[in-house]
């Protein structure tokens, strides 16, 4: 039988990890191989760009570049092509970054061999041809909604505009009965052309493909209610909406995505008068918004399906609607890189759960207009430069040193606004070194952190962090985003005190 032949491209500065890839990859037998190589972060992106390949092999360490960018990057410029992350050292930490930028695998390289290599290709591979052939159906999908939609509105607008003018202009030579089939006429019209507008607001939100900016959801929400107001008014809804944080994205489509959700509420409301509460509150890198209503719900047997376009649940089939509202929202938030779910009470009410990117406000001037500047002391090279790195996209200073020795002296020197310490470096030793910093420097921000969950060993370990002057405590493995949304609140806490 006749095996693939796999284009796979290998970016890792150091020529021997490179070569030995390179080795493993020549003695797999389930597939050919021709293999390039990239020594740098910017030489591989130029690689990508040159011609397409079936794999990338990606280093963590790419001289001062770090692999994780590089991911990024590939992702950021829309290229899917499967990428098998590889790192010199195991670390939860790394892992769960990798496969959250787009990774298909990780493989630490002391465990690596043809076979284990093989695997992850493939697996990878399959993966993302997989994903390409469903995204293609879906492409499918919405060119013939939108064509079909586009081909039924030219004709229904002619038909709808005739009845209006009949109506209008013969009303006085109508009896009763012919005025009652025109008013039919034109009701049934308009709602096709709602449906019509429906399916094609569902095309655009497949495509939708425009520059995504920072985004104050309260203007945005106060727009949308200001649209609503007919049907506010006509309903006697309430709509509350508490103070919700910024987030990146598509002012446009967020904005129907709102829409939906409130009109969605109204439409299907019981007897009593619609209440729907929009609140959100922001998590490290992302914001988590809950649109809350008082309509009819939805049993727990539907609760995935009313996301599936053209799905009508039995208990609304006497209400308005297309069938696709709940769809395009779906469309929309997945097009921001977040998700959609929904929690209810059938005769109760539903909660609508929307996961967004949180806006990448800088979390990096203090009251006197200066950098913030946060010192990381941690034995773990790895997991102090993605903490570091972190914390850099938000615009801070970051200095990184592997021991508490370091971090003394750099004190005498300088200062910081907040420092994150790992306990294991030695523990009693960091320890001591807290407690001299809590009372040399009160108004630093620090953070402690130490391997475990924090139910075992580490757990009296970092209750003593705390009683000697630890602000806060985490235990690994950590998320760099949420140390960065962590220390970021620190700071400002802290920054009052400061200024009395």
């Amino acid at each position: 039988m006749r095996v693939p032949r796999l284009r796979i491209l290998i970016i890792d500065d150091s020529d021997s990890d490179a070569m030995l890839v390179s080795r493993h990859l020549k003695r797999a037998h389930a597939f050919e191989v021709e293999v390039a190589s990239a020594a740098s972060h910017d030489e591989g992106l130029r690689s990508l760009e040159e011609a397409e390949y079936d794999c990338v092999v990606l280093d963590y360490r790419l001289g001062p570049q770090c692999g994780l960018e590089t991911l990024r990057a590939i992702r950021k410029h829309g290229d899917d092509t499967p990428v098998v992350f590889v790192t010199g050292f195991g670390s939860e930490m790394v892992a769960v970054e990798a496969l959250q930028c787009g990774a298909q695998d990780y493989l630490v390289k002391s465990v690596i061999s043809p076979d284990v290599l093989q695997r992850a290709i493939l697996n990878a591979v399959e993966k993302i041809t997989l994903s390409r052939r469903v995204k293609a159906k879906q492409r499918e999908l919405e060119d013939f909604v939108s064509v079909v939609a586009h081909d039924l509105q030219q004709p229904l607008c002619g038909v709808k505009g005739n009845v209006e003018l009949i109506r209008d202009f013969y009303q006085d030579r109508l009896d009763e009965q012919a005025m009652e089939f025109l008013e039919a006429a034109v009701r049934t019209s308009s709602r096709m052309a709602e449906m019509i507008e429906a399916l094609l607001g569902y095309a655009r939100a497949g495509r939708q493909r425009a520059p995504l900016e920072d985004l104050d959801l309260n203007e945005l929400a106060a727009a949308v209610r200001a649209d609503l107001r007919g049907l506010i008014s006509e309903t006697g809804a309430v709509i509350e909406i508490a103070d919700l944080p910024s987030v990146i994205g598509d002012p446009v489509t967020l904005a129907q995505l709102l829409q939906n959700l409130i009109s969605n509420a109204i439409k299907f409301r019981r007897d009593e008068a619609p209440c729907v509460i929009v609140t959100g509150e922001r998590s490290g890198e992302r914001v988590l918004i809950q649109v809350r209503d008082n309509a009819m719900g939805i049993p727990a047997s539907s609760l995935e399906e009313v996301f599936a376009p053209f799905r009508r649940l039995a208990q609304s089939k006497d209400r308005p609607g297309s069938g696709i509202g709940l769809a395009t929202c779906k469309k929309i938030v997945e097009q921001h890189d977040g998700r959609i779910w929904v929690s209810s009470t059938l005769g109760v009410g539903s909660t609508f759960h929307i996961e967004l990117p949180a806006s990448v406000r800088g979390l990096v001037r203090s009251l006197d207009g200066a950098e913030w500047r946060v010192l990381v002391v941690d034995q773990d090279s790895e997991a102090a430069e993605l903490i570091g790195r972190a914390l850099e996209r938000e615009g801070v200073k970051v200095t990184r040193v592997a021991g508490v020795a370091q971090a003394a002296a750099l004190l005498t020197v300088g200062a910081f606004e907040g420092i994150v310490v790992d306990l294991a470096s030695p523990s009693e030793r960091a320890l001591g070194w807290i407690e001299g910093v809590r009372a040399s420097s009160p108004d630093v921000s620090i953070l402690a952190v130490t391997a475990g969950d924090g139910r075992s060993a580490p757990g009296p370990l970092l209750t003593d962090a705390r009683r000697r002057g630890a602000h806060h405590v985490l235990p690994k493995p950590l998320d760099s985003a949420q140390v960065a949304s962590l220390l970021r609140r620190m700071i400002v806490d802290a920054r009052p005190r400061t200024a009395a």
